[in-house]
């Protein structure tokens, strides 16, 4: 359970930028539908996605930061894969209904009472790819700010489940390709976790079998 939770405070929103940047303003209320409408537009265009990345956490209580690297693939209609390449290796899959994970050599289908929460992490993955999560109104309230570059758009929980884990996620997006490319969790316990993303291949092939985790 602990490795699951760790995954959802790692991964939720995937795409994003959250440094600090003091030059975003907030975009007026009767601008934010049409902003987040040409957001959808772009991201709807996107079959596939593949990326490296960096994930770096950071705990209030030590001076040592954790960084951890890895890969995710990304492709239309529930396909799902975000890998951890160190030793030992994780790995969450997902291919429509089905749901694996992955340590070391050892591979399972997820059954268990855990799926619940294994469907809803891959569920806010995808929709910040995708752009649906801007309306998710029902768990995220919205805060839509921009600079000359991208858009930094602030999820704050409503949700009281996700309450107990998140106090926030951070996304910034790249006004040229309206892609994610980095992101910043706050946690409840003041930890951040902070996600960065390269190499980006937008509707390039990836094969079927990465998301399929066989025992």
């Amino acid at each position: 359970m602990k490795k699951i939770v760790f995954l959802l405070l790692s991964i939720l929103t995937f795409s994003t930028v959250l440094f600090a940047q003091t030059d975003y303003k907030k975009i007026p209320d009767a601008q934010v539908p049409s902003v987040i409408k040409e957001i959808r537009s772009k991201t709807a265009q996107f079959q596939t996605i593949s990326s490296d990345f960096v994930q770096t956490k950071e705990v209030s209580i030590l001076k040592e930061k954790s960084v951890l690297k890895g890969t995710m693939y990304y492709k239309k209609e529930k396909q799902f894969r975000w890998e951890y390449t160190a030793n030992p290796r994780f790995i969450f899959a997902q291919n429509g209904s089905q749901i694996y994970t992955q340590t070391g050599d050892s591979a399972r289908v997820i059954k268990d009472n855990s799926v619940r929460l294994y469907e809803e992490i891959s569920k806010l993955v995808q929709s910040s790819i995708n752009g649906s999560i801007f309306e998710n109104k029902k768990d995220f309230s919205t805060l839509l700010e921009e600079n000359n570059s991208s858009y930094r758009v602030t999820l704050t929980p409503k949700n009281r489940n996700l309450k107990k884990f998140i106090q926030k996620i951070t996304l910034i997006i790249d006004k040229k390709e309206m892609l994610a490319t980095q992101f910043m969790m706050l946690d409840q316990n003041g930890d951040s976790t902070t996600i960065q993303f390269s190499k980006m291949k937008i509707n390039t092939p990836i094969d079927n079998q990465l998301f399929i985790l066989k025992k």
